[in-house]
This record gives C-alpha cells, sequence and structure tokens, in this order.
C-alpha cells in the first residue's frame, strides 16, 4: 500500500478551450475648460475612468462574465450604470455641462488550458481505517490479513 503514484503520468494536458466576449470600459473628456471630479481632473482628450470594485455598489459583470474582472472591464449594464453615476458626481461639481462620455467595446478572447500535474494520497484496498484515524487513542497499524479478516478484534 502506501503512497504510490505513476509519476510517468504526469504532466498530462486535461483541457483546453477559447471563449470570445465583449468587454466595455467608460471614456470621458471636457469640451470646455477642464473639468474636475472627484481626484479626476478631465481635459479635452478622452480618459477611461477608473472605477473601484466593491463588494457594495454596481456589479461589474456577472458570474458567468467572470473573464472580463481578470482585465478589469465590465460588462455592458455596468458600464451604462456607471457611467451615469459618474454624470451624477459630476453634477455636484461646476462645469459638468463640458462633460462628455462614451462607452468603450472591447472584444475579449480568453483561452485556457489544463493540466494534471501530480496525484496524492492514492487510495485502495478494503481498509481505509488509516485515512480517517480515532483520534482518542493511538493510530494503530493494522495489516493487510488483519483488515480482511475485520481489524484485529475480528
Amino acid at each position: 500500500m502506501g503512497d504510490h503514484t505513476d509519476d510517468n503520468d504526469f504532466p498530462r494536458q486535461q483541457s483546453t478551450g477559447s471563449h470570445k466576449c465583449p468587454g466595455y470600459t467608460v471614456e470621458a473628456r471636457s469640451v470646455g475648460r477642464p473639468v474636475k471630479v472627484g481626484d479626476l481632473t478631465l481635459g479635452n482628450e478622452w480618459e477611461r475612468i477608473p472605477f473601484l470594485r466593491s463588494i457594495i455598489g454596481v456589479p461589474c459583470a456577472a458570474p458567468h462574465e467572470s473573464g472580463l474582472m481578470y482585465v478589469n472591464l465590465l460588462n455592458y449594464p455596468a458600464a451604462q450604470a456607471l457611467r451615469w453615476w459618474f454624470h451624477a458626481e459630476a453634477h455636484k461639481e461646476a462645469g459638468w455641462l463640458s462633460l462628455r462620455t462614451r462607452i468603450v467595446k472591447h472584444e475579449v478572447q480568453i483561452n485556457h488550458t489544463v493540466t494534471a500535474v501530480s496525484a496524492h494520497c492514492e487510495v485502495g484496498g478494503e481498509d481505509r481505517s488509516a485515512l480517517a484515524p480515532d483520534w482518542g487513542k493511538p493510530l494503530e497499524e493494522v495489516t493487510q490479513s488483519e483488515a480482511a479478516k475485520g481489524g484485529r478484534d475480528g
């Protein structure tokens, strides 16, 4: 018994795949004098708005779109919601009439490869008692022939 593994089995490729999906960002600029919104000052050039992730607020993606979070993109409803939130924030400041925003669509291609690299804790035979010992008493070795008879007491 013991931990016998055939190391020649590894590594081996389990699966590969790819997925294409759209992701979005929000950009803003000022068409007049610079506009300050929070810590961000916008000039005439389009600039990506950095939105912080939080456990409360607008979710950046649905669970099936988790790949967007890895590349710091939003799904379309989140981009629209955050765009209008940004306009609401700018409305509190002077110069908000010169603020322009746009949603930029990105094509995301996510590729994955899953590779099995090793095996651990192989279990075999009828006796699996060593995997879940009785913690109230010291662990005793049980031979395979004793296990076949039902343990030491059998």
